[in-house]
């Protein structure tokens, strides 16, 4: 009896304590926690429980892993717990305690041994017929074998368990093996065929639960994937459509925008519509503003300030945009936004033609980026002080930034903006101080560091850069090789905007040469490739040239005609009144020359009104 009651004794003493470990677990009192566990374990012995013993050794290991974060301590606990489960004889317990066992493995960094133990799991979920323990089994393998780079193995088993998932209708579980072999399989197999099977088969899943928040992961999966990986911008865009729609359906702003701001990125960039990019950032700016998020509606001023200043032709617009950047970088006190607005500002208004202020946006971009002691921004910032400073006129100040900037890029060993502004040395050489041997030689040091550096498309511009060289002196023959190798490179990289370049190029050339049918010839490929990549400004300026040629070298003021009306048309769509006045100066000059001189001073006159 007294034997009897010296066991009940311990054993209520033994949950009294369990039941305070508890308490302070709770309360994050983890010391006291461990201390009233490891007198329950003592007592639960006194006590000759052994499922008391398996219980307090079971939370002594949880806590150590879990609250304390120490998984070596939590090995031992579980190590005792395995000889208890088999002292029992208990499988179940002998499972779970080689599953623990495992996990602690898996903490400590040991996946080898963490496999191992979970092999041993899942052999004896097998043998007595656990199919909800063989799932977690196949899991826990395949999560350590994607910790040891063996993800064919890890595929085997999150297939095994995901037949276990579907077998037993556990639609949460097929869920999330759906979404981590689709992540497999695109991520570590390289097999996008493979992951977009399994995103669709997700997406069905979720639309037969009517789960909205899994349908849109569906979606994101599926659209990121045909972007990224399969390079289908349109299966893309259809799926972040489709997300557009399940996201406002369900009033979910934030993956809306999320939605509009891939579908802005993909027409901004892969399928090269910024018309359409740019409804899709007004939405962004729109709802971020609806949520007061000052941070998104500052990436959305961005987009849009870039699209208008490089997609469509609108700078007046795009410093709109900017300065709302600007106010918003400045409200949440984020000088890196600050700092881009301050450049974005300033290249719009080197754009537009006002050097002045071009000149002042950079100059506060160069001294908040001397603020925050970032070298490498320092050079970019100097860079774009230097080219606004050189279209104002003053190539003397232009070279001390250019100068500077080279200082910081040696400084910071950056060859590739060492090379840059080799080039850009280079181009003030020969453009503005007409010492075309200085140029020649910062050319063939670009020439030499994109070498250096497998630059192919630096390589590229360093020929072109030498061509205009020679064009400059004369070297018609030279200048045309150099021009021939530049494009060249560009037609073997299957570039087509280098290739409009290096055909205008070789035309210049032969214009100068005298050679007009080759340089019409080569002007009409531009033109051909400039329509073909939809860049619109290239456009302009080749259909300008070709008018000229016609007009003042050809003498063939009807085809000059033409050329000048479609100049006419690109600077209207454009909103360019710059060369929308260039265009009807010249049209008067082609009706001049055709001997209608009543229509040419039409012409004329309009040219007048828009310049003033």
């Amino acid at each position: 009896l007294r034997q009897n009651q010296e066991e009940e004794d311990a054993m209520a003493k033994c949950i009294a304590h369990r039941n305070a470990g508890l308490t302070y677990k709770i309360l994050g009192q983890y010391d006291q926690a461990k201390s009233n566990y490891e007198s329950a374990m003592a007592l639960s012995a006194e006590a000759g429980s052994v499922q008391l013993q398996w219980t307090t050794t079971l939370e002594l290991g949880e806590l150590h892993q879990g609250q304390m974060g120490d998984p070596h301590t939590a090995l031992w606990y579980y190590t005792q717990l395995l000889t208890l489960a088999e002292d029992m004889g208990a499988k179940e317990k002998v499972a779970g305690a080689y599953r623990l066992v495992g996990l602690a493995n898996e903490e400590t960094g040991d996946y080898q041994s963490a496999l191992e133990w979970y092999n041993k799991t899942l052999r004896i979920w097998k043998t007595v017929g656990n199919t909800d323990g063989q799932l977690a089994a196949h899991k826990h393998i395949a999560k350590a074998s994607m910790s040891l780079e063996k993800f064919a193995d890890a595929k085997q088993h999150y297939e095994s368990a995901l037949a276990l998932a579907v077998a037993l209708g556990n639609k949460g579980q097929t869920k999330q093996l759906l979404l981590l072999l689709g992540d497999l399989q695109r991520d570590r197999l390289n097999d996008a065929q493979a992951a977009a099977k399994h995103y669709t088969q997700l997406l069905k899943l979720m639309e037969e639960v009517h789960d909205k928040a899994g349908i849109l992961l569906s979606y994101t999966r599926l659209g990121d994937l045909y972007r990224d990986r399969l390079a289908d911008p349109n299966s893309a865009a259809k799926y972040y459509r489709e997300m557009v729609t399940v996201a406002e359906e369900a009033m979910d702003k934030n993956k809306a925008v999320v939605a509009y701001s891939r579908l802005g990125d993909l027409y901004r960039e892969a399928l090269n519509k910024p018309e359409v990019a740019i409804k899709y950032y007004e939405r962004v700016l729109v709802v971020s503003e609806e949520q007061k998020e000052p941070v998104k509606m500052a990436l959305a001023c961005s987009r849009l300030g870039d699209l208008h200043r490089e997609g469509i032709g609108n700078p007046q617009k795009a410093v709109e945009y900017y300065k709302q950047m600007l106010t918003l970088a400045e409200e949440i006190q984020d000088k890196e936004k600050v700092a881009l607005a301050y450049n974005r500002l300033g290249l719009t208004h080197g754009i537009m033609g006002k050097y002045e202020d071009a000149v002042d946006w950079q100059e506060k971009n160069l001294k908040l980026r001397e603020e925050m002691g970032d070298k490498l921004k320092q050079v970019a910032a100097q860079m774009n002080l230097a080219a606004s400073i050189k279209k104002l006129g003053n190539p003397k100040k232009a070279k001390f930034h250019y100068a500077a900037a080279m200082a910081h890029a040696v400084d910071t060993g950056n060859r590739e903006r060492q090379c840059s502004l080799a080039m850009h040395l280079g181009d003030l050489y020969r453009e503005e101080f007409k010492d075309y041997k200085k140029a020649m030689k910062f050319y063939q040091q670009m020439l030499s560091m994109a070498e250096e550096l497998d630059l192919k498309d630096d390589i590229a511009l360093a020929f072109s850069k030498m061509g205009l060289v020679y064009q400059a002196v004369g070297e018609h023959e030279q200048a045309v090789d150099w021009h021939q190798k530049h494009l060249m490179i560009k037609q073997s990289h299957g570039d087509k905007e280098g290739q409009m370049v290096g055909q205008q190029n070789m035309a210049d050339s032969y214009t100068s040469w005298g050679k007009y049918e080759q340089a019409t010839t080569l002007y009409g490929t531009a033109l051909a490739l400039a329509k073909e990549i939809e860049n619109k400004q290239q456009q302009r300026d080749i259909v300008l040239k070709l008018g000229d040629l016609h007009l003042d070298k050809r003498k063939k003021p009807q085809k000059a005609l033409e050329c000048y009306l479609e100049l006419r048309n690109l600077a209207e769509d454009m909103k360019d009144n710059v060369k929308l006045a260039v265009a009807y100066n010249r049209m008067g000059l082609a009706h001049d020359e055709l001997g209608d001189h009543h229509e040419g001073n039409k012409w004329h006159e309009m040219a007048k009104k828009i310049k003033q």
